[in-house]
């Protein structure tokens, strides 16, 4: 499933993890957890809830729980992702920040990496330090940027989002355009203009690659699966079409992919 739903494991006591990445590519996930992305050199493009945000490290991310968010980084470009075990303004539960990126006026970066650091030292009482600069950041950057009510008509429509990309991992062999529109109740024109916006591509492109990362799961394990096969089980009608959108995503024809290929949005020509 494209949009994978993902789950971290803190160490005890612990209230925020981070993590370190250069390069990253992250395709369409979600997780219980409120992330903040921030980005220490280079560029990356977030898409969040269907908007696009140009991270570079003047700004940083804060991707609230439950939504879904994809991550796309220039070359050279390093990004830490912090994780926090609980939503990190808990007590307004129904606000969130006005806008969800923010210009780094509380030495947000810096307390990251501090956090980063003590954790990959494990001193003494390196949890109790952790969770402070936490507390710190967290009340400075609340305090100051404007809270506002969230949007329940724009929360339902990602849940429904969301549900329908379930929807398509579980029937991408059968499901087609018509059926996503009118399992997301809308007309064909505006299904496929919010699909495009949540997605950051088109419904045809999203279902030929989730088609295509199962092909590659199958060939992982059975290589000399027959292209009949292949036909059924991915839900293309030609060995042409098939042949053509393979290597169109991932650069390679169907028998020449390497083992232990991974698949990234960044194959594709949006």
């Amino acid at each position: 499933m494209l949009a994978n739903f993902e789950h971290l494991a803190f160490d005890k006591g612990l209230h925020i993890y981070v993590n370190k990445f250069l390069n990253l590519h992250k395709n369409p996930h979600w997780h219980f957890e409120t992330e903040l992305i921030v980005c220490t050199c280079g560029k990356a493009k977030v898409i969040l809830e269907g908007r696009v945000y140009e991270l570079t490290p003047d700004y940083c991310l804060f991707c609230y729980g439950e939504s879904i968010h994809s991550i796309e980084s220039d070359e050279g470009t390093t990004i830490y992702i912090a994780q926090f075990e609980k939503n990190p303004d808990h007590n307004s539960k129904d606000y969130r920040f006005k806008t969800p990126f923010i210009k780094d006026r509380y030495h947000i970066k810096d307390r990251i990496l501090k956090i980063y650091d003590e954790y990959q030292n494990k001193g003494l009482f390196y949890v109790e330090l952790i969770n402070s600069i936490t507390t710190e950041l967290m009340v400075d950057v609340i305090r100051n940027e404007e809270m506002i009510q969230k949007d329940s008509e724009h929360y339902f429509a990602v849940v429904r989002y969301k549900r329908l990309l379930s929807e398509i991992d579980n029937h991408y062999d059968t499901l087609s355009f018509h059926d996503a529109a009118s399992f997301m109740n809308m007309s064909d024109a505006y299904f496929s203009r919010a699909f495009k916006t949540m997605s950051g591509m088109t419904f045809s492109q999203y279902l030929n690659v989730i088609r295509i990362s199962h092909a590659i799961d199958l060939l992982e394990s059975d290589p000399d699966m027959s292209y009949n096969e292949l036909l059924a089980e991915t839900g293309f009608n030609t060995i042409r079409n098939f042949n053509r959108v393979f290597k169109g995503i991932t650069g390679y024809s169907p028998r020449q992919i390497p083992s232990g290929y991974v698949l990234h949005v960044r194959s594709l020509k949006t």
